[in-house]
C-alpha cells in the first residue's frame, strides 16, 4: 500500500491535450532529425567510442548501463574516459554516481559534451564512453547501444511527446537493450517483436535491489525496510520502478514524494519532507542512488537510505563477447 504526498508528474489527460496541440510542431522536429542525419559529415577520431543512448527523453537506464560497460572494459583498457552531461555542479548526480562506481575511469562532465569529447581526444585515451551520445552522428568510429522502453508512445515526437527521434532510427544503432519488466507485458509484444526483427542484436536489462546505502555511504541490508513505514522520495524520469522496488521489500506502508527528473533539492524541500516524516511518525526515508548524491549536500536529521540497484545484461556472455569484438574492430 502506498500514498502520494507530493506528486509533480504529468497526468494522462494533460498529456493528451499537450500531444494534440504540439503534434504539428513535432513534424518540424522530425524533419530536423533527418536533415541532421543526412547533412552531418562523418569523421574517424582514431579511438573507440561507445555511446550509451536512447531515442526518447530519459528514464531508460543509461547510467546503470554506462557503469556496467565501464566495469567490463576497465579490466583490460587502462586509459578510459566517460563523458557525461550536467547542467551544473548541483545537478551532477549521474556523473558523480558513475565516477563512484568506476574506479579506473576518468569521468568528465559539463553542459557541452561535444566540447568535452574534443578535449578528451587530445589526451590519447584507449576508449571513450559517452553517456547519451546517439545524436552525435559525425563520430564514425562509434558503437551505438540504445535502450528502449516499449511503453513509451513511439508516435509522439518532441514537443508532442517523449521521443527524441523517430522510432525507425533504431536502424542506425548497433545494439538494442530492453528492460525485462517491459517484455513481460502483453501490450508491448508488437513493439518488442519489431525490435527483435530489426536485425540488430537485442539484449535484456534485468534490475534487482542489492542493498541500501546511508548518508555516510555505509551498506545496509534490504531487510531494514521490512514492516517499516517508509517515505519514498525520488526525482527521476520514471519513478514507478523505484516505488515498486520499495514495495516489494515488504514495508508496512509507503508514502511517495515524487519530483521532476533531475530536481535540485534545497533546504526548503528538506524541511517539507522532514515535517511529513515526523507528522506521520515514519521509520525511514528511501531514495535512489542518484538522489542521495544531491541530498548528501543538505542538512538532514532523519534516517535516509538509497536503494542500490544491480543491473545485469542477458545473455551476459553474449553481450560481453559482442562488445569486446566490436571494440577490437574499432581499434
Amino acid at each position: 500500500m502506498h500514498d502520494y504526498l507530493i506528486f509533480i508528474q504529468n497526468n494522462n489527460i494533460f498529456f493528451c491535450i499537450w500531444a494534440a496541440f504540439f503534434y504539428p510542431l513535432s513534424l518540424f522536429w522530425i524533419l530536423g532529425c533527418y536533415i541532421k542525419l543526412i547533412c552531418t559529415k562523418k569523421k574517424c577520431y582514431g579511438v573507440p567510442v561507445i555511446s550509451v543512448g536512447n531515442i526518447e527523453l530519459g528514464g531508460t537506464g543509461k547510467t546503470p548501463l554506462t557503469i556496467k560497460i565501464g566495469k567490463f572494459v576497465e579490466t583490460f583498457l587502462p586509459h578510459i574516459f566517460v563523458v557525461s552531461y550536467a547542467k551544473n555542479t548541483t545537478s551532477a548526480d549521474e556523473p558523480i554516481l558513475i565516477s563512484r562506481e568506476l574506479k579506473k575511469a576518468e569521468v568528465i562532465y559539463g553542459k557541452n559534451r561535444r566540447a568535452l569529447f574534443s578535449s578528451v581526444i587530445k589526451k590519447n585515451p584507449d576508449l571513450i564512453i559517452i553517456d547519451d551520445g546517439f545524436q552525435y552522428f559525425d563520430i564514425q568510429n562509434k558503437l551505438d547501444i540504445i535502450l528502449i522502453n516499449p511503453e513509451t508512445p513511439v508516435n509522439f515526437i518532441i514537443p508532442a511527446g517523449r521521443m527524441r527521434f523517430p522510432f525507425n532510427f533504431i536502424k542506425y544503432a548497433d545494439a538494442i537493450v530492453i528492460n525485462e519488466s517491459c517484455q513481460k507485458k502483453a501490450s508491448n509484444e508488437k513493439i518488442i517483436k519489431g525490435l527483435k526483427e530489426s536485425g540488430k542484436p537485442v539484449f535484456t536489462a534485468k534490475y534487482a535491489p542489492s542493498h541500501f546505502v546511508d548518508l555516510k555511504n555505509e551498506k545496509v541490508s534490504l531487510t531494514i525496510v521490512e514492516n517499516k513505514k517508509i517515505l519514498a522520495v525520488c526525482a527521476i524520469a520514471r519513478p514507478e520502478g523505484f516505488i515498486n522496488s520499495v514495495l516489494n521489500l515488504s514495508p508496512q506502508r509507503v508514502w511517495a514524494a515524487l519530483y521532476p527528473d533531475h530536481f535540485a533539492y534545497n533546504e526548503k524541500d528538506i524541511l517539507e519532507l522532514r515535517e511529513i516524516f515526523f507528522k506521520l511518525n515514519l521509520d525511514m526515508m528511501a531514495t535512489t542512488e542518484k538522489d542521495i548524491v544531491k541530498l548528501k549536500k543538505l542538512k538532514i536529521d532523519f534516517p535516509v537510505y538509497a536503494l542500490s540497484i544491480k543491473m545485469e545484461i542477458e545473455p551476459g556472455e553474449d553481450f560481453k563477447n559482442w562488445l569486446f569484438e566490436k571494440i577490437d574492430y574499432l581499434r
